[in-house]
């Protein structure tokens, strides 16, 4: 599944059935979350959203809920905005390998180079 219209949507996506298993996942959703699309088609929800658990703890209980009034009533159903703290270490691997790679290419002909890196909160 996944059509050409469906790849253009800008916006991350993902396409479940009516049992919560993901059926489909566009460019923008794999790209969003450094995901391979192999690694989640044919899993449910809960397979792949288990740490998904909101400042509450009860956000993948919420989002199911959520789901399953949209499959019984077929109206869209609204959830209250959730802050969720998504840990990607590999992804902060990568920024650093990609920072200090760039880093050293344009500055390895210098006498003195200088790299500095840090956070702000």
């Amino acid at each position: 599944m996944g059509g050409a219209l469906f790849e253009a949507v800008p916006d991350p996506c993902l396409v479940l059935d009516c049992e919560f298993v993901i059926v489909a996942a566009n460019e923008a959703y794999l790209k969003a979350t450094l995901t391979f699309r192999e690694e989640i088609v044919g899993l449910g929800i809960h397979e792949v959203f288990r740490d998904l658990v909101g400042e509450d703890g009860t956000a993948l209980a919420d989002l199911t809920a959520s789901l399953r009034r949209v499959v019984q009533t077929r109206q869209p159903d609204t959830m209250p905005v959730t802050r969720f703290d998504i840990e990607v270490p590999h992804l902060l691997r990568s920024v650093l390998e990609n920072l200090l790679g760039n880093a050293y290419k344009y500055s390895a002909q210098k006498k003195q180079a200088v790299v500095e890196f840090g956070s702000e909160q």
